[in-house]
């Protein structure tokens, strides 16, 4: 009779365990996720920007964006306008 309280008990704690440690796991995995997109994401940043050509080509984009955004110009104008900036690898 105690054998059986016993094992039972054990299952049950055992069951509450593991329901604790996959809940844990995938907070774990989130958080790498994150940190991972994160870092991907910040590769191509570039730091202190002073390439005047850069600049100026980042600035016609976002002129684009913002013409686009307020429809001034139709999304094919916006693609054929922006895509003449972006390298062709």
């Amino acid at each position: 009779m105690h054998v059986n309280h016993f094992i039972r008990h054990f299952r049950e704690t055992l069951a509450q365990i593991q329901i604790l440690l996959f809940i844990y796991f995938i907070n774990i995995i989130k958080e790498v996720q994150t940190n991972t997109y994160i870092a991907i994401s910040s590769i191509n940043e570039i730091k202190n920007i002073t390439n005047r050509t850069y600049l100026n080509k980042k600035a016609r984009i976002e002129d684009f964006i913002n013409k686009y955004k307020n429809k001034n110009i139709s999304r094919l104008d916006f693609v054929k306008s922006v895509s003449n900036y972006y390298n062709k690898t």
